[in-house]
């Protein structure tokens, strides 16, 4: 609440009442060295007292000339200022404390342009900046539409790497059981060749009992041929015995001729037992290196895998990192906005000071 009291009032009532004081006071003071004529004391004192009122309203006249009025000029520049007028100073060259509070309002209105002329330089920066703010929407925007490619992108990528994924699982199952079944033939294979080996065995055993019943019909032909020509050395006697020799021999010869078709069938039997065998080798060796390279599809199988679950691992945080990099973004171009009229408002606010320059 505003005080209704005045400073000058209480001034000029302070050197009112001095003047009418000393005006009381000197008659007294006077009165001891002075003799008055009869009757001249009460106009003397009277005169005391217009004089000691004469002293209080001069004395405050030139105060209200001299220092009311200098600070009458620190009210117009104080009112200028609380209007957002700075562009003033005080014109007051005095070497007292009047002059020192110039001086230093003179100082605080100096600092306060350089204040607000910092400020319009700051908000000119700015307003150059709010200029750009078009091509930095422009950016922001086009930065937007790529990192949604790019999440895009990644989101495909994932998508392909888990198809990926679930087809090498399918695939693995699969190698498993052609390597499963691989192996299981493999050691059919295995048995087929100890087999065929064993038939091979027993041809050979087979091919040495033929060579000696070929042997065995060969001696019995001789023998027979031998007992032929002793029983024509008989005569009648050996007739009989020569009948015997030459049906012991054309037996011989059956058995020769039938122990050489044995051994041709038995030639190609063998003939083809080594063709067969030849072959289970060959389909052995195929087999394994089928095993082999099944083996190698399954390791290749497990780094695909592997990089495909590496993959999705990466890619499920590169969209993680994206996204944060999204609202990122977002909050960047929401405070520079926000920066942006700010700036305006602090722009809008320091146009209405009027500086000295």
């Amino acid at each position: 609440m505003k005080s209704n009291k005045s400073i000058l009032r209480k001034l000029f009532v302070y050197m009112m009442s001095f003047g009418i004081a000393m005006g009381f006071i000197f008659p007294v003071y006077a009165n001891i060295f002075v003799d008055w004529k009869e009757g001249l004391f009460p106009y003397f004192l009277i005169g005391c007292i217009l004089a000691g009122i004469t002293v209080g309203v001069v004395s405050f006249w030139f105060v209200k000339v001299i220092l009311i009025k200098q600070l009458l000029k620190m009210s117009v520049v104080a009112t200028k200022i609380s209007n957002r007028d700075i562009s003033n100073k005080l014109d007051i060259e005095s070497n007292d404390a009047v002059g020192e509070i110039a001086q230093g309002f003179n100082l605080a209105i100096m600092r306060l342009n350089e204040f607000v002329n910092e400020i319009n330089v700051i908000t000119d920066t700015a307003s150059n900046i709010s200029g750009e703010n078009n091509a930095v929407d422009g950016s922001i925007e086009t930065l937007n539409a790529t990192l949604d490619q790019v999440t895009s992108s990644v989101y495909n990528a994932n998508d392909h790497s888990k198809t990926i994924q679930e087809k090498v699982v399918s695939s693995k199952s699969s190698l498993r059981a052609t390597t499963s079944n691989l192996e299981n033939t493999s050691k059919s294979i295995d048995g087929f060749s100890g087999t065929v080996s064993k038939l091979g065995n027993h041809a050979e055993e087979i091919n040495r009992i033929v060579l000696l019943i070929k042997e065995i019909a060969i001696q019995t032909n001789l023998l027979a041929l031998n007992a032929g020509i002793e029983a024509a050395k008989a005569g009648v006697h050996g007739q009989s015995f020569s009948v015997v020799a030459t049906e012991v021999r054309k037996l011989s010869v059956n058995i020769a001729s039938s122990v050489g078709e044995v051994e041709t069938i038995f030639n190609s039997l063998n003939d083809e037992l080594k063709h067969t065998e030849e072959l289970n080798r060959l389909i052995a060796t195929q087999f394994s290196e089928n095993l082999g390279q099944n083996k190698s599809f399954q390791e290749a199988f497990a780094t695909i895998e592997y990089a495909s679950q590496a993959n999705l691992a990466e890619g499920t945080q590169l969209m993680t990192a994206v996204s944060s990099l999204n609202v990122t973004v977002e909050k960047i171009n929401e405070t520079f906005n926000s920066f942006s009229e700010h700036m305006n408002e602090l722009n809008d606010t320091i146009q209405l000071y009027k500086t000295a320059n």
